[in-house]
């Protein structure tokens, strides 16, 4: 898959910009738009001049969003961050104010929700992006960290799979093939990890490539897992 572009799960500014559209807060601003005063933010777009009871709930909202199960292991800790800085932006020039009293600032308070609006429709696009070739996923473009690749495996598998919980991590996984662990495989190690088909085999052994495989959650939790982290972290 090296002719495909390659995906950073935290991207620029520059990417975002052309990023697709996160529907929750496109409803959300618009909702405001049609409520409110409009204001002219720095990037000539239009944005509802909030009160500080709107910003109050719209931190609670996007709180929520950023919150979602399928974001969990999305590799999303920058824009975490960043979005934390802007909660306690928010608390800071909130402070002293009643709901009703205009929040001093509006345009920027946009501007830092539709940056995390943007991070996580990128991340549901990348994921929707995923193509379908003989009942097997093939992602649309090439990944930068296959612990991205991991979870966005993770997460296509477990609309279509049975999915269990492993006891020792908590973690969630899908129930595959030999054949699905197989092409899984395969796609992570085109990302960078090393060694995880020699594994997948072993566990195997003989077995049909159609029966299930014999410790997914060993796969998912463990194998996989620690085979994309432990490269990345050797990068």
């Amino acid at each position: 898959m090296s002719h495909l572009a390659l995906v950073s799960p935290s991207p620029s500014p520059a990417c975002a910009l052309s990023a697709p559209r996160f529907a929750l807060w496109d409803d959300l601003r618009t909702f405001y738009l049609d409520h409110r005063p409009r204001l002219v933010g720095a990037d000539g777009t239009d944005v509802p001049e909030l009160l500080v009871g709107d910003v109050r709930k719209l931190v609670v909202r996007m709180a929520w969003a950023l919150a979602s199960e399928r974001f969990d292991h999305a590799q999303l800790a920058d824009v975490r961050s960043t979005w934390r800085a802007a909660v306690e932006r928010a608390h800071d020039a909130s402070r002293g104010r009643a709901w009703w009293h205009i929040y001093p600032a509006s345009a920027a308070f946009c501007n830092d929700a539709e940056r995390l609006a943007q991070a996580l429709a990128i991340v549901d696009a990348r994921r929707a992006a995923i193509g379908l070739v003989d009942g097997l996923p093939i992602p649309a473009t090439a990944y930068a960290d296959p612990r991205v690749l991991w979870d966005d495996l993770r997460y296509w598998y477990g609309l279509r799979r049975i999915v269990r919980r492993d006891r020792a991590s908590l973690l969630s996984y899908p129930v595959l093939t030999v054949r699905d662990v197989q092409h899984v495989a395969a796609l992570l190690e085109t990302a960078g990890a090393v060694g995880l088909r020699a594994r997948c085999a072993a566990v195997a052994g003989d077995l049909p490539s159609n029966v299930g495989y014999p410790d997914g959650a060993g796969f998912w939790c463990r194998d996989a897992r620690d085979a994309c982290a432990s490269t990345r972290e050797a990068a």
